[in-house]
Formats: C-alpha cells, structure tokens, sequence
C-alpha cells in the first residue's frame, strides 16, 4: 500500500514533479515526462556499482529526485562509482543503491573518507 502511495505521488499524469531544494517554499522547479524518469533512472542503476533491489532503489530514486536533480544525483553516482573503483571498495562494504539514495549519500565528502581510509591503513601497517 505504502508503494502505490509513493508511486502515486510521483507519477501525476505523465510528468514527474521535482521539487526546488534551495527554495525554503518548495516551489515546483521541473516538470521531467515520466519516461525521462525511467531513462535517467536506469542510468543510475547502470552506473551504480552494485546491483540489488532495484524495485526500492526505483521508489527511493523518485523520492530522491523530489528534493534533488536526478542528473546531479546520476553525475554524483558516477563519483561513486569512481571512489570504489579506486579504492577498491569490495562489494559487501557498497550500500544498497536503496540505502545511498534515502541516506542522501550524494552529499558524502568522498576525499574526507579516502583520507581516513588511508589514516587507518597507515596505522595498521605500523602495528
């Protein structure tokens, strides 16, 4: 039931409301047609380094794209995906794409946890 309100929510007729996330009124910035939608979120979940849940990380990606641009969400996605390339994240450590979008992780300061990774790996080594 939660789902169809979701869906509902997003899809009115055929174009997808995005909401204006600088804006303190959240005025209607975008009107995007239900089919670009659906293009930028298979792009997103063809550039997602992993792939599980796609039916929630669908959800979570029109639940997203209402308080954020989906393309700046799939550009940040790409910087994701190039982080755990290179720091060769292994697959278990990758959150679900779910779990990125409703955790709002596009706003995570990647270089701040390649240092720390790399803090810690120094560390170990000097034990």
């Amino acid at each position: 039931m939660k789902r169809e309100s979701c869906t509902s929510q997003v899809h009115e007729g055929n174009v997808i409301k995005l909401d204006d996330i600088n804006s303190k009124s959240k005025s209607t910035i975008t009107l995007l047609p239900a089919s670009q939608y659906e293009q930028l979120f298979e792009k997103f979940y063809d550039v997602y380094p992993r792939k599980r849940g796609k039916g929630a990380a669908r959800l979570s990606f029109a639940r997203a794209a209402r308080r954020t641009p989906p393309n700046f969400i799939l550009s940040k996605a790409h910087e994701f995906r190039a982080h755990c390339i290179e720091q060769a994240t292994e697959i278990q450590f990758i959150p679900y794409p779910s779990v990125w979008l409703n955790q709002e992780r596009w706003d995570d300061d990647l270089a701040a946890e390649a240092e720390t990774k790399s803090a810690w790996g120094e560390l170990a080594n000097d034990l």
